[in-house]
């Protein structure tokens, strides 16, 4: 099929970024020309009217990204964008977009095909594509193997290569003489629908191991073992198979290899666009998938000297979805869930399955199936909070104020937690195992002692955590769980979202008079993984201490979760700071400080808002109910340095 004569005069640049290049064109006269130049077989007018059509109502009318109908007897344009996305507009409305992509020189679309296998029922392209990626991964990239270890193996895998086509089993990989270990994770959302055949307790765990017939399975499962067995893997990870969930030491235990599953997987297949077991690991119907491709060819001519060279250009577009296709990945719904970022940002190779394409992501490469050689623009809004190697090595004695690697690595664990602590687990008592894999890691590369969240190296700082979010809205109200035992000084201690304001404040000079010394930091495991769950634990610590009162006062202007932190002064009360809060039930109107950080450039000062434990004959002893921030240092003049202790 070729262009009609339209589609020839379309520039490149329509395709580029840059500002200075961006640009506008007239296409066909109207929405029927070019449903008529799409039905001769252009590909490029069948693309442009594939992304106009999804935004057409159910009488073919086209209309507007905003849902207002579109006149089709009007002039049709193309326009660019500085966001990598083109435009297909009906009198200057945007009705649908476009992505178009150079092809690499020398590109062989054959590289990603794959023939049709048997018993499976994933077009051969998806397959195709996948294992080049992995191919292309394994042999060419040496960032992404940088700390994989090729003899580990889980406790349990799925065997996904018995007998009967039909059945796989749980494998114990002790006992199992394995040539080939390598094995895939998975990654999905468990829902509410679960069946309890998908999951393995103590009483189906002999029934397992014998045979598990796939059709009990979900449809997310069903999928993963398929793809498993098209990209010539034997064994798969599925979390609710390999660990029995009847059984806590069991679970305790599986709990604390996390980080070792993920990261050496030979890849994680990861169920992005499902809620729960049945969606699958599948693009969705056709109008939830991209239109094309149509490849639009320039030759390019360029006089160096004497020497004319003329090449070849290529620009592969498809007609995408949704606007929203750039942003995909932060709307999926794995990415809420709270056990699935440390499985994604642990994992060395993870191709999600979204509904509207596959993307696949390593250290080295990140693509689409629409552009498997490169495709970066669906992860610029959702990129990995950290990079594996990014880590860096501490010393021993090495603090957050006095070393720059220590500073650096902070700021990778406060955005690590800052992202976990807007996401949703089912179980709050959760919240520190399903980080644990991620603070593992840590705490192998740097050395670093780990307590409820927090690294000790940080120091103070890393008490200044905030909660975000206003209790005007009942969806932003945080509270402190009963059955989460983390101390009151970690954000573990609060469901709702937090944060580290001041977190890039670390290389500014601080004044040490305001800074606490740390005497012991400590947890109590409630189990045998210290990165678990938690019996409680104590922060032991000497340094300014002072009362004051917490008000709110008509034209105060603060948030719902804020209040005026109150000092007496000559003329009386007097405005010193402002008080947020942790969780509304703790709000009171008389607060203890405790100064943690003071920083000279705009003097802001950090402090935390504590009240008395409550306990008999514990008349030193505090829990946190907030953070104060101040500007005001005078008021700190009279207060106490004194050794308190923080549960």
């Amino acid at each position: 099929m070729s262009l009609c004569a339209l589609c020839k005069t379309i520039p490149s640049n329509l395709f580029s970024s840059g500002r200075k290049e961006q640009c506008s064109l007239a296409h066909h006269e109207n929405v029927p020309a070019l449903e008529a130049s799409a039905a001769a077989g252009c590909p490029m007018c069948a693309v442009m009217l594939g992304a106009i059509q999804r935004r057409a109502d159910q009488d073919g009318q086209p209309r507007s990204t905003f849902g207002k109908p579109v006149d089709p007897s009007k002039q049709v344009q193309l326009r660019s964008t500085k966001f990598g996305v083109q435009w297909v507009c009906v009198d200057w409305a945007d009705l649908g977009s476009l992505r178009g992509i150079q092809v690499p020189d020398g590109w062989d679309d054959g590289v990603v095909a794959a023939p049709e296998l048997p018993q499976s029922s994933t077009p051969s392209r998806e397959t195709g594509t996948l294992r080049w990626w992995l191919r292309t991964c394994w042999e060419g990239h040496e960032e992404c193997k940088k700390d994989f270890d090729s003899s580990y193996v889980p406790s349990r895998l799925v065997d996904v290569q018995g007998s009967e086509p039909g059945t796989v089993r749980l494998v114990l990989t002790k006992e199992a003489a394995m040539e080939d270990k390598r094995y895939v994770a998975a990654s999905h959302c468990w829902g509410l629908n679960m069946p309890a055949s998908a999951k393995t307790v103590a009483a189906n765990l002999d029934q397992h191991t014998s045979s598990i017939r796939i059709e009990d399975l979900s449809r997310t499962f069903a999928d993963m073992i398929e793809t498993t067995r098209n990209i010539g893997v034997r064994y798969v990870w599925i979390d609710s198979l390999c660990i029995i969930q009847d059984s806590r030491a069991d679970w305790e235990a599986e709990a604390s290899q996390m980080a070792a599953v993920y990261s050496n997987a030979y890849v994680t297949i990861a169920a992005s666009g499902s809620s729960d077991g049945t969606g699958g690991c599948r693009l969705g119907e056709s109008r939830a998938v991209h239109v094309g491709p149509a490849d639009l060819t320039w030759e390019e001519t360029s006089d160096d000297q004497n020497d004319v060279m003329s090449s070849a250009k290529t620009i592969r577009v498809f007609g995408q979805p949704d606007i929203q296709t750039v942003n995909v990945l932060m709307q999926d719904p794995l990415i809420k869930r709270g056990w699935t970022l440390q499985e994604r940002e642990l994992s060395p190779r993870v191709a999600h399955y979204s509904k509207d394409s596959i993307r696949w992501e390593c250290a080295t490469l990140k693509a689409t199936l629409e552009f498997p050689w490169e495709d970066k623009l669906p992860f610029n809004m959702a990129l990995r909070a950290f990079d594996m190697g990014q880590i860096r090595p501490q010393d021993e004695k090495s603090t957050y104020d006095d070393d720059e690697n220590v500073q650096k690595n902070a700021l990778v664990w406060y955005e690590v937690v800052e992202r976990y602590s807007k996401r949703s687990l089912t179980k709050q008592s959760d919240v520190l195992p399903a980080i644990s894999g991620i603070a593992r890691y840590f705490a192998k590369q740097t050395g670093d002692a780990y307590h409820a969240g927090l690294f000790a190296s940080h120091g103070p700082m890393a008490l200044t955590w905030k909660v975000q979010g206003e209790w005007k809205k009942e969806e932003g109200k945080s509270e402190r769980p009963k059955d989460c035992l983390a101390p009151s000084w970690s954000w573990a201690s609060v469901k709702g979202t937090v944060d580290w304001f001041n977190k890039r404040d670390g290389s500014r000079p601080i004044d040490s008079a305001f800074t606490p010394e740390i005497l012991e930091m400590s947890t109590e495991p409630a189990g045998t993984d210290p990165f678990g769950m938690l019996a409680g634990g104590r922060l032991r610590i000497r340094g300014l201490f002072t009362p004051a009162a917490a008000l709110r006062r008509d034209g105060d202007n603060l948030q719902a979760d804020e209040r005026s932190i109150m000092v007496t002064g000559p003329d009386g009360l007097r405005k010193v700071g402002i008080v947020t809060f942790d969780v509304p039930s703790e709000a009171c109107q008389v607060v203890f400080c405790f100064a943690c950080r003071r920083e000279e450039e705009y003097g802001w000062i950090d402090a935390l808002a504590l009240v008395p434990s409550g306990e008999l004959g514990a008349s030193t002893q505090f829990k946190r109910v907030g953070l104060i921030r101040s500007k005001d240092k005078s008021w700190w003049e009279k207060a106490h340095r004194i050794e308190i202790t923080i549960i």
